[in-house]
């Protein structure tokens, strides 16, 4: 009887440590450091981000991506997550196959009325005088997205006293 139920447990451990492998391997959660997506978020917030590939994204969506600079182009880290990597997060502007968005033909490697290229997208930050993304550093490999915001747990600081609110 005692057999069967370490047994049992021991089961059960196992399929709780599955299960949060499981989720680990679809969602991140990041710490938001930067203010280029001012004001839907700010520093100090944390987002859900769910592992996605470049063909699951829409335009709009919030996404969460390897910094340019680690590609060796201009940037600054927005975020931190996963094991203390730094990320930037944008929204995606444009999509393969789309135009690029009017504003975005001055950008590097971006010819007049432009299709984004197959495998990279073009990232905006909400807040455009304080964000670099690819108006300064032009398209983005889609193999550089980390994934899809899916969840937001804003932090905000009032007087002393922290407040934390949901949204998305």
């Amino acid at each position: 009887m005692l057999t069967q139920a370490i047994i049992t447990a021991a089961g059960t451990g196992l399929l709780l440590i599955l299960a949060v492998m499981m989720l680990r391997a679809q969602f991140v959660i990041v710490t938001v450091e930067g203010d280029s997506m001012a004001p839907l978020l700010r520093p100090g917030d944390q987002l859900v981000v769910r592992r996605k590939g470049l063909e699951q994204i829409r335009a709009g969506d919030i996404v969460v991506l390897e910094p340019p600079d680690s590609r060796g182009g201009p940037g600054r880290s927005e975020s931190v997550g996963l094991r203390g990597r730094h990320w930037v997060i944008k929204r995606a502007a444009a999509l393969p196959g789309e135009p690029v968005p009017e504003g975005l033909t001055y950008a590097p490697d971006v010819p007049r009325e432009a299709i984004v290229p197959a495998g990279r997208l073009f990232v905006l930050g909400d807040n455009a005088i304080n964000s670099i993304d690819s108006r300064a550093y032009g398209s983005v490999p889609g193999r550089d997205v980390l994934g899809v915001v899916i969840h937001i747990r804003a932090f905000r600081q009032e007087r002393s006293n922290a407040r934390h609110v949901s949204r998305l």
